[in-house]
């Protein structure tokens, strides 16, 4: 974000569709910020999670609780716990 004291001077307006407005809308909104801040905010965030890290992330989770099932049954409750904790965080 930026400094308190930085003065917005530049407006800038940008093109959605109706399905990207609701979704950023909605984003915006569990936030507790307005539709600009949201963007601003998004924007200027480093390099996020893409898709593709996303699902490779989802792969290696899923290897290990297979993994886990078949050689550790007891510690698969404890992943699965561990494993929605990391889904939470990264929603």
């Amino acid at each position: 974000m930026s400094h308190p004291d930085e003065k917005k001077t530049r407006i800038t307006t940008i093109r959605v569709t109706e399905t990207q407005h609701e979704i950023i809308s909605s984003c915006a909104t569990e936030k507790g910020m307005s539709l600009g801040e949201y963007m601003t905010y998004r924007s200027m965030q480093k390099e996020g999670l893409s898709p593709e890290l996303l699902a490779r992330i989802m792969n290696v989770v899923n290897i290990a609780v297979r993994i886990a099932k078949d050689t550790a049954p007891e510690s698969v409750s404890m992943l699965d716990r561990e494993v929605n904790a990391l889904w939470s965080l990264l929603s």
